[in-house]
């Protein structure tokens, strides 16, 4: 077989000539006069094989990983007909696929913006789909067109795995942070990362921060980071830096932790703050309306964010629906204008001016904040005497019993002791075998002294056991006071501490209270005024 230019194909088998062959049969199917030349492409190269192990996906300027086009039968041309082959020529799809593909697309994007919208409204785990579309709905909105911050897919990383990626193809050179969304699958947990690449004074530097919501996965992301940079960068000094964040309360918001963090430190605020899981979720469906859909409507991306708009929109429509009809008796319901003229009225009774008021508020806020600190210390230092006073309860109870054994033990020393003075006293005076003219005298002699010796041996350890006895009852006696003194220890130190976070929550109430003041006297005071820079909000 041989290639033919780009015009014409000429093949030829055992002499036979079949370009003629294929020109009609290509007639045939499309009516086409038999003397019309028709032009037949090269024959696009086979596809290469595989890797052995496919490196880390190229990300495109969202960040998300290039999506390579599966090659098929068809997209080299092969076919065959009556056992003569058609090269590089694919047949038209007919209409009915093109409508088939458009509707089973059609179909995806709604299936995946039903998921997405329900993640968003219901108290469920979000997955990589839902991290990705809110991720780009940041850089849509949060982040200038042509900036170089960089927000990666959430599955372009995973630090569970032997590979590591590739190295960005502007990274060093980039002077903006690159945001990269982990999912921990042993543990289904999500948590994020950011690196930033720094050459100050020819220094070479890459600043990674860790961010986690449970403080649960340090140990497996930062020699997985460590290994990353220092393989493809080894030329840069690496820091890796675990970053305090709110911190979750259930099991299934992590992902939301992971978004709000990020866009909190997209717009430079405290990503310490307490985090309301459903709040978030709300702000995320709100910025969501906010992105422009109509630009480019073969984006997939921005097709399943229109219809999470337009699923928003219907839910709205219905409930508005469901709302009772003007003609229906509706409570009535005070105007706004009255309600703050009655709370400025009960709050001006006094002589002190709503801006006064406001600083007094301010002031006394400030003072709950430093007592609840150092209630916090002395809360903090009263749990450890607390802790101290237990262990000393217990080491005396333990002393306690040890007391049985201590007479066990003193008894059995006695009794031996008296057996070894028996039988000495009994070696020390045995009578002579060989004093024959004495034997009866000293025998005599010897029996009474024995008795004598027993009854003195006998009495002495009488008073040595009562001795013992009385010793061991003090013993017993000084450490059941001790441990009852020890027992009221305790007591004591955890009354303090109830004490202590007793007042601790109190302060904590008072608190919120004079902030709840403070944002009522502000907006007060703009509604005077309209002037909301003469107000210092909180």
């Amino acid at each position: 077989m041989q290639h033919a230019s780009d015009s014409q194909v000429g093949l030829s088998t055992d002499g036979i000539d079949i370009t003629q062959a294929v020109l009609k049969v290509i007639n045939v199917v499309q009516n086409r006069p038999t003397n019309q030349i028709i032009t037949i492409p090269p024959i696009p190269p086979p596809p290469s094989a595989p890797p052995s192990q496919s490196p880390s996906p190229e990300l495109d300027s969202g960040g998300r990983p290039s999506k390579r086009q599966k090659v098929t039968d068809d997209d080299h041309g092969d076919g065959s007909d009556n056992g003569i082959n058609l090269i590089g020529i694919t047949a038209p799809s007919p209409p009915d696929d093109e409508e088939r593909q458009r509707k089973n697309m059609r179909d995806l994007v709604v299936e995946r913006a039903t998921k997405i919208r329900l993640q968003l409204t219901k108290d469920e785990r979000l997955n990589d789909d839902t991290i990705y579309i809110v991720s780009e709905v940041f850089r849509l909105t949060l982040l200038p067109p042509k900036t170089a911050i960089k927000i990666l897919h959430p599955l372009y990383i995973n630090v569970e795995g032997k590979n590591i990626p590739n190295a960005f193809k502007d990274g060093p050179d980039r002077r903006e942070a690159i945001y990269i969304p982990l999912h921990h699958k042993t543990s289904s947990h999500w948590t994020l990362c950011t690196l930033l690449f720094k050459s100050d004074s020819g220094r070479k530097s890459i600043h990674i921060d860790f961010y986690d919501s449970m403080e649960a996965c340090e140990q497996q992301v930062e020699p997985f980071f460590k290994r990353w940079m220092e393989e493809r960068y080894p030329e840069y000094t690496i820091t890796f830096n675990k970053q305090k964040c709110a911190q979750q309360g259930d099991s299934t918001s992590c992902g939301v932790f992971v978004l709000e963090t990020m866009r909190r430190l997209i717009k430079s605020q405290d990503v310490t703050q307490t985090i309301q899981p459903m709040v978030a979720r709300q702000g995320f469906l709100d910025m969501i309306t906010l992105v422009d859909t109509e630009p480019s409507p073969t984006s997939t991306t921005l097709q399943v964010m229109g219809e999470i708009k337009a699923m928003g929109t219907k839910c709205d429509q219905s409930t508005m629906s469901s709302s009772p009809s003007p003609t229906q008796q509706l409570p009535r319901v005070p105007s706004l204008k009255n309600i703050i003229d009655q709370i400025r009225q009960i709050i001006t009774t006094t002589e002190i001016s709503i801006t006064d008021q406001y600083s007094c508020a301010k002031k006394e806020c400030k003072q709950i904040t430093e007592q609840e600190r150092h209630l916090k210390i002395s809360l903090d230092a009263a749990k450890k005497e607390l802790e101290m006073a237990k262990c000393k309860m217990q080491a005396v109870e333990e002393a306690l019993e040890e007391i049985p054994n201590l007479t066990q033990a003193d008894k059995t020393v006695n009794c031996i002791s008296n057996g070894v003075r028996t039988q000495t006293w009994g070696d020390e005076h045995r009578p002579i075998d060989t004093d024959k003219r004495n034997a009866v005298a000293e025998e005599a002699q010897s029996s009474q002294t024995q008795i004598f010796f027993q009854q003195i041996q006998s009495a002495t350890l009488n008073l040595v056991e009562s001795k013992l006895s009385d010793c061991h009852k003090a013993i017993a006696e000084a450490i059941e006071e001790r441990l009852r003194i020890s027992s009221e220890a305790v007591a004591i130190e955890e009354r303090k501490v109830a004490e202590l976070k007793k007042k601790v929550t109190e302060l904590i109430v008072r608190r919120s209270e004079m902030e709840a003041l403070m944002l009522v006297y502000s907006g007060l005071s703009y509604l005077d005024e309209k002037r909301v820079e003469e107000i210092d909000m909180p």
